[in-house]
């Protein structure tokens, strides 16, 4: 079990220890999100579905005002400030959409799944961000080829995703309607 929450990189790679020809994926539109709308059951409301949703008004304008929504089903949710809150991380998370796919030597071993790490790469100039550390990459998937080479897959990482100090929950109910009870 790997637990998705904010904590620091623990390992850099670089161009010493990336072999050549990585390969580096961004996400379409298929991966953004401005808006996410999560499905629920509502104990308030006798355990009836119901749904909360978070958007983001500076992403739809970067995504050229076109609405992109993302629903997601939480059926072992049962709190509207956890459901808003998950909803909220996803919605953050959509924005994170970049993947790098590269193969190293041994030193790969001491990395794991979850681990977020540094990826310092000249090229597309992530070797000058975070004080010159690189761009910050969460470990998704790690593989031992037949020649002993290691091959790591890891997406794009922000422990901003995980913060919720930049919006205020709104915990009032999401409808008047009477229960159907």
């Amino acid at each position: 079990l790997v637990l998705d929450k904010a904590t620091s990189a623990s390992i850099t790679f670089d161009e010493s220890t990336i072999l050549p020809n990585y390969e580096i994926i961004r996400g379409g539109k298929s991966f953004l999100a401005n808006r996410v709308s999560v499905n629920y059951f509502n104990p308030d409301s006798e355990w009836q579905a119901d749904f909360a949703f978070e958007q983001s008004a500076t992403y739809k304008e970067e995504d050229n005002d076109l609405l992109l929504e993302k629903k997601l089903e939480l059926p072992f949710t049962t709190n509207t400030l956890m459901a808003k809150y998950i909803a909220l991380q996803s919605l953050k998370a959509s924005r994170q959409n970049i993947v790098i796919n590269f193969r190293t030597t041994q030193a790969g071993l001491l990395a794991e799944v979850g681990d977020v790490v540094y990826v310092s790469l000249e090229a597309p100039g992530w070797d000058t961000l975070n004080s010159n550390q690189g761009k910050e990459f969460k470990i998704v998937q790690i593989g031992i080829e037949a020649n002993d080479e290691i091959m790591i897959s890891a997406i794009e990482y922000d422990a901003n995703v995980y913060s919720t100090q930049t919006f205020t929950w709104d915990t009032s109910r999401n409808t008047n309607l009477p229960s159907l009870g």
